[in-house]
Formats: C-alpha cells, structure tokens, sequence
C-alpha cells in the first residue's frame, strides 16, 4: 500500500484507468502494525469459498484501529496530493542533473528511479555517507522513496546530496 500511495494515489492504477480484479494491501495502512488484506470485484469473490481465505493478520482490532487513524491522517492532510506535487517536484529537478553516467530518471509521485550505466553500489555508499538513504531497484538503477509527509525542504536537500554526489569521481 504504501507503494501504490506513493505514486500519489491510493492504487498506481487509477493513475492508468485499470480497474483489477484483486488488489492486496498490508502493514502500510496500518503504520507498521502487522496487517492486511484483499479487495476482488464481486466476480471473483464469488469464486472464493467461504472461509476458505484466511490471514494470521485478518481482522486484528488494534490493526483495524491503526488502519482507520492511518487512513483519516492521509485523507485530512491529503498526503495523496502531495505525495503528487513533491514527487513531480522531486523528478522535474532530478532531470536537470547532467551527467554522462545518468542514463535515464523516471518515476511516478515519490516512486523514482536513477538510471545509470554502472553499478549502483558506490553511489549508494556516497549519499549515505552524506546522510541520504537511498537503495538499488537493480544494479543500475538508484531508487528513491521518500515519504508521502516529505517536505520541500527535505527534498531539496536530498538533491543536494545527490548533486554533490554525481559531481564527484565515484
């Protein structure tokens, strides 16, 4: 889920006009809090047994009441519509970074990925060093997924790091 609320919406493919026939959402909605569970149309819940579903984590009340406060706080501070302005934000700005390494930046709300024709590792290292975290989607590919509460401040100051650290031999 938190994926899928970091593209800036509550499923990515509303963003695409998909409707799925099943969708599984876990510990995100629940802030952590061991969680989860699934949504079908009525087509292929129908084709489900009764009771023959079952989760460890289905129908906990205290995950069922973290859900409900995480969901109210994201729809009262629409975190959704952020997650939509800091990431085009966040991606516009990553763009302007020119260096022959880079081969391509691309991405969806705070969902973005850097392209590049090495391995990722010692960039990676560098903008930790630097107080950045970021991870590898591949070995090429430097992953960034900031949360749908971040700031333009903070963004700005992760580009910063991530400037500084393209401008340097790694």
């Amino acid at each position: 889920m938190q994926s899928a609320i970091r593209t800036g919406s509550w499923l990515a493919s509303e963003q695409y006009d998909v409707v799925p026939d099943i969708a599984c959402f876990s510990k995100s909605f629940s802030y952590g809090i061991p969680f989860g569970f699934v949504v079908t149309t009525k087509k292929i819940g129908n084709l489900m047994s009764k009771g023959g579903h079952g989760s460890t984590f289905g129908a906990n009340p205290t995950a069922c009441v973290a859900a409900t406060a995480v969901i109210k706080q994201i729809k009262e501070k629409t975190l959704l519509l952020n997650a939509t302005k800091m990431g085009d934000y966040f991606l516009k700005e990553l763009k302007k970074i020119n260096h022959p390494v880079i081969l391509d930046i691309k991405g969806k709300g705070l969902m973005i990925g850097i392209e590049i024709k090495e391995n990722t590792t010692p960039y990676l290292r560098k903008m930790q060093e630097s107080g950045l975290i970021a991870a590898s989607s591949s070995s090429n590919t430097i992953r960034f997924l900031p949360p749908i509460t971040v700031t333009k401040s903070e963004i700005d100051e992760a580009l910063n790091i991530v400037r500084e650290v393209f401008s340097q031999n790694v």
